[in-house]
């Protein structure tokens, strides 16, 4: 059994990249990077979001690498303890509340034996990253979404200002983190808060080389967003290697409403990134 990768892309839309996606062995991932908001910082990466999406990477290519046998559970477990010990050692500066610190979107996707043809495929996705896999609803975690809302409500009524976020956009940012990792808020990687046992898990049975495609919401704004196309069309694109012209498309929707008047948004570009592969024998 192999992954056969047909696209790995991951766009900055800034001078910093908070996205990074990886293969080794039978797993696949997707890291999507959020800055804290305090004025701690780390010893190394550009920002604290570049930081963590970083370490993430790194922790699970040294664990997956040991080549032992490894599920997803007890991954997931290794990451949160070891992404816990390092934070602590690259840190420094004062933390405003238990909650700040950077957090990360997380997809994590392990391939299984086939039977008749098919690939168990397993995942646990945890905010707002996503797997599309054939013949699936999207793989992804929604708990976000109702502080989403808060937020663009309070942008909808926010004078725009030319740099960052106007002040009460960044105080709704800063009340929605004091749910992050709660009962009845939402979820996502983090250094300092427990966050394992609020992971999504999803399975299901694929086709040799039907594709599977991981991607952040920065490549999905073509769809959700601008609805500039469907998901199967954009699947259907990254399968054909147009992953560059999706790319420049999204950019080109983006810098034609900079301020996101017409299509509402926290930030008017966002980092981008695909990882997509079908599983084969071999």
């Amino acid at each position: 059994m192999t992954l056969t990768i047909l696209a790995h892309a991951s766009e900055a839309s800034g001078l910093a990249n908070e996205d990074i996606a990886g293969t080794l062995g039978r797993f696949a991932w997707i890291v999507d990077g959020a800055s804290g908001v305090s004025a701690r910082t780390l010893e190394e990466g550009a920002t604290d979001a570049a930081w963590l999406a970083g370490a993430v990477d790194g922790i699970l290519r040294e664990r997956i690498a040991r080549g032992d046998a490894l599920d997803l559970p007890p991954l997931l477990k290794h990451l949160e303890t070891t992404l816990c010990d390092r934070f602590h050692g690259a840190a420094t500066g004062p933390l405003a509340t238990e909650s700040d610190g950077p957090s990360a979107c997380l997809a994590l996707v392990e391939a299984g034996p086939s039977h008749n043809g098919r690939f168990a495929l397993r995942a646990a996705v945890i905010a707002d990253v996503a797997v599309i896999v054939p013949g699936e609803p999207r793989w992804t975690d929604e708990r976000l979404k109702p502080f989403e809302a808060d937020t663009l409500d309070v942008l909808s009524r926010s004078d725009r200002v030319p740099l960052g976020f106007p002040e009460p956009v960044l105080a709704q940012i800063r009340q929605n983190r004091l749910n992050l990792n709660k009962p009845g808020g939402y979820h996502a990687v983090h250094p300092r808060l427990p966050w394992c046992a609020a992971v999504l898990h999803f399975e299901a049975e694929v086709p040799a080389g039907a594709p599977v495609v991981l991607a952040t919401d920065g490549i999905l704004r073509l769809v959700d967003l601008f609805g500039d196309m469907s998901e199967a069309d954009l699947v259907a694109g990254i399968a054909a290697g147009d992953t560059p012209a999706l790319l420049a498309r999204l950019r080109d929707l983006e810098r034609a409403d900079p301020e996101g008047r017409r299509y509402l948004r926290v930030k008017p570009h966002d980092d981008a990134t695909v990882l997509a592969f079908t599983v084969d024998e071999g």
